[in-house]
């Protein structure tokens, strides 16, 4: 049994170990952790030796965006007082590049000591990453979606009949295994499917997951051989650009890669709610 469990804690340590890779970059060493993040990336730490001391750095990575972390200038002050907190339990030092990149390291001379300070700045970056894609402001969140919904099924109930409006509805006819895939609104017409999708969001980090949501629901209804034997499938997004959230600098390139998986242009609500009827005509001829 012992003899078991020890070549168990072995397969373990192995399979821990895979999921390190490195890159030479110059002179800087990068080290791609296994320590992943809520925003779907593994941390990277650098590492290099300048007079006769190694510094293990983030890269500036946090600052420049490169793990999708976005803040909501709402949030700014809470994550101020988060950031502190990390820093000092992690030990954490940070300079400023003359370009004005701001870089979190670790110093050290003795390289025994380089893993351990690999593991600690690995750690303080997911922990720095994590906390910035948590909303501080969930109850204005939950109210400012709520509100959005609302309106906006309201005026596709208005517009389109019951018999073929069906709010928060899936594809469940079309594979036990696709109910989990939910659309915001999907209008079913005997020859063509209209599936929608909303997008909105009281921070950026919100209003950017939505869109991707939207964007991998859109990839898995067109890939699914099933879904694309049983008639013709249109699909429309929807845009809160009112949301607090919707900052363009920070989500433009989500909505993008959203509008790439549609037949039509995305659509804003508050501004041009008439293309909905233009994408999805009310009435079809006879």
């Amino acid at each position: 049994m012992k003899t078991e469990l020890t070549d168990l804690f072995q397969q373990v340590k192995s399979d821990f170990c895979n999921l390190m890779d490195y890159k030479l970059r110059g002179n800087t060493l990068e080290i791609i952790t296994g320590v992943s993040t809520l925003t779907n990336h593994y941390v990277s730490v650098f590492v290099s030796l300048q007079s006769g001391t190694y510094i293990i750095s983030d890269g500036g990575w946090i600052d420049k965006g490169f793990y999708d972390n976005i803040i909501s200038s709402e949030d700014e002050d809470v994550f101020q007082r988060v950031e502190t907190q990390f820093q000092a339990h992690f030990d954490i030092r940070q300079t400023k590049h003359r370009d004005g990149t701001r870089y979190y390291f670790k110093a050290v001379e003795n390289p025994e000591l380089i893993s351990v300070m690999v593991r600690d700045v690995s750690q303080y970056v997911s922990a720095i990453v994590n906390s910035q894609a948590i909303a501080f402001n969930e109850a204005k969140e939950t109210s400012q979606r709520a509100t959005f919904y609302q309106d906006v099924n309201t005026y596709l109930r208005e517009h389109y009949g019951s018999d073929i409006l069906e709010l928060n509805g899936s594809l469940k006819r079309h594979g036990e295994e696709l109910a989990a895939i939910r659309f915001n609104a999907i209008i079913r017409r005997p020859t063509t499917t209209h599936l929608v999708m909303y997008v909105t969001g009281y921070t950026a980090p919100l209003f950017v997951k939505d869109a991707c949501e939207a964007t991998v629901n859109f990839q898995i209804a067109k890939k699914d051989i099933r879904v694309s034997r049983s008639g013709i499938f249109q699909r429309s997004a929807i845009v809160n650009t009112m949301a607090n959230g919707f900052v363009p600098v920070k989500v433009n390139e989500y909505l993008a890669n959203l509008e790439k998986e549609l037949e039509h242009p995305l659509i804003s609500y508050h501004s041009d709610k008439s293309k909905i009827l233009e994408q999805i005509p009310e009435r079809v001829a006879a």
